[in-house]
């Protein structure tokens, strides 16, 4: 059932046609990945040589490392459907590319923040169920469960 405004009805039951299956080790990437990105940024700013003032540009180095994080946190992003969140990674993936502004190591730490806390405002509205692996084996379709076909042949033959 839906509402007026184009979404479940709180409190109804779903058929599993609205499901979505989430895969658990791309909420993990998105952990792995961001944590990453924050460490690199933190530790970067914390090394003795303060190469990473709040308005000093990124390196070419930091950028490329960066990068990489950044490209497995926005397909992670993408996956589990984190759009909010995926749309502030791309923005910071624009700023690392852009060589007319550079971005500076406080601009990448406020946009990495916001990005965490757009993926937590995603875990606020999504919910999340757990099935063991026997379980799951019962969630796919009834004619993939019962060979309907050897079925009909049997009992044609029968």
């Amino acid at each position: 059932m839906y509402s007026i405004f184009g979404g479940h009805l709180p409190g109804r039951l779903r058929s599993l046609r609205d499901m979505q299956e989430l895969i658990a080790k791309d909420f993990v990437g998105v952990f792995a990945e961001l944590r990453q990105l924050i460490i690199l940024i933190d530790g970067v700013s914390e090394s003795p040589e303060g190469a990473s003032g709040e308005k000093t540009a990124l390196s070419d180095y930091a950028k490329n490392a960066m990068a990489a994080h950044l490209k497995k946190l926005t397909e992670a992003l993408e996956s589990i459907n984190a759009r909010s969140a995926l749309a502030s990674a791309h923005r910071l993936d624009e700023r690392l590319k852009n060589t007319f502004s550079p971005i500076t190591w406080g601009e990448a730490r406020a946009t990495l923040a916001d990005i965490e806390s757009r993926f937590a405002d995603h875990l606020e509205y999504v919910q999340l169920f757990t099935l063991s692996a026997e379980e799951s084996g019962l969630m796919i379709s009834a004619d993939a469960l019962i060979d309907t076909k050897s079925l009909f042949r049997k009992g044609l033959s029968g």
